[in-house]
């Protein structure tokens, strides 16, 4: 089977291209960047090359010193900023988009020291509100099947070792949160909780956060704080980052992959997270990181199959490919303009 038995109930999932819920990041404003001063500019040369906002410098993640935290906040509070500035003249991108940073392509070769900070809106909206020609819409959708045909990876083993424990670790997250129920905003506990057997324990992160892998058997894994924040606040916290950096570093020194432990981040922003997605009348979710692990590291975990005590037993087996939604969304997009 592919599926978890009895999945836990926080089950995190990628942008769907058929988004649901259409809560107005303008209803309430959750906690934002404190960016500064945001002049009224042009941005007529954004989105242009696909549905993407690039930051405007490279960043080498690789050397996960944690001092890189800081530079990693100050890319992501310049590129939110210039986003910010595209919608209020714009609009149509803020209600779903996605952080992402991974390191860049060139042609054949991944550059490891050079990773880009990206907001990723969807593909249906790009089109949309930009009025995209017809051969820049091909030229992306080209682009897309490309960088995955770059893909070289081995598939790893898909023997999951399954931990039946499912005993919450701690009281779910008790702290109020918004939702619009018709023109009226109540408060509900947010509800946030993730079952043992799902958990990564790593102690120098386990008194503050949860480490955890998804019901689905993906080889990607999830980093939330057990205190509430949202990725709003998240995204531009020098600790959170600090926290991720330390997370990859154990993965590295542990487990010694030959690659690099992780392949790219991500952070869902809008109904594009978990809680939106699923309850239309959400204003605000607990906050929580995509980290997409290099398959060798699933891998290099087998070891750990009968080591309960180890904290990477979690890992083990769990080879299924993440759901690629671009590029689902990239052949929707291109059977429905060019078949």
């Amino acid at each position: 089977s592919t599926a978890e038995p009895n999945p836990a109930p926080f089950s995190p999932s990628g942008p769907s291209s058929t988004p649901t819920g259409s809560i107005s990041a303008n209803v309430i404003p959750g906690p934002i960047p404190n960016l500064g001063p945001i002049e009224e500019t042009e941005a007529s040369d954004l989105f242009i090359w696909g549905p993407v906002m690039w930051g405007k410098e490279y960043l080498n993640i690789t050397n996960l010193d944690e001092n890189l935290a800081k530079s990693l906040v100050a890319s992501i509070k310049d590129l939110y900023g210039e986003f910010t500035k595209y919608n209020r003249k714009n609009k149509g991108f803020e209600e779903h988009f996605r952080l992402e940073i991974s390191p860049y392509f060139e042609g054949k070769e991944v550059n490891l020291d050079e990773w880009v900070i990206a907001l990723r809106v969807s593909p249906q909206d790009w089109i949309k509100y930009n009025g995209i020609e017809k051969d820049k819409i091909r030229e992306w959708i080209e682009s897309v099947e490309q960088l995955e045909q770059k893909k070289d990876w081995v598939p790893p083993s898909r023997n999951v070792k399954y931990i039946e424990d499912k005993t919450p670790h701690q009281e779910p997250c008790n702290q109020p949160i918004p939702k619009m129920n018709g023109s009226t905003v109540t408060f509900e506990k947010c509800g946030f909780h993730v079952y043992c057997a799902f958990q990564i324990l790593l102690d120098s992160i386990f008194q503050s956060h949860y480490l955890f892998t998804r019901p689905e058997n993906t080889y990607d894994i999830i980093l939330a704080p057990k205190k509430h924040q949202t990725n709003e606040e998240l995204m531009v916290s020098s600790d959170f980052w600090k926290v991720v950096l330390r997370v990859i570093r154990i993965f590295k020194l542990s487990l010694k992959p030959k690659h690099f432990p992780i392949t790219s981040m991500a952070m869902n922003f809008g109904d594009w997270e978990t809680v939106k997605s699923l309850d239309s009348s959400a204003i605000e979710c607990h906050g929580h990181l995509h980290l997409y692990l290099h398959p060798e590291v699933i891998n290099c975990c087998e070891k750990f199959r009968e080591t309960p005590e180890s904290p990477f037993q979690r890992l083990v087996g769990r080879g299924y490919t993440p759901t690629n939604y671009l590029l689902l969304d990239a052949k929707e997009i291109a059977k429905k303009l060019f078949a």
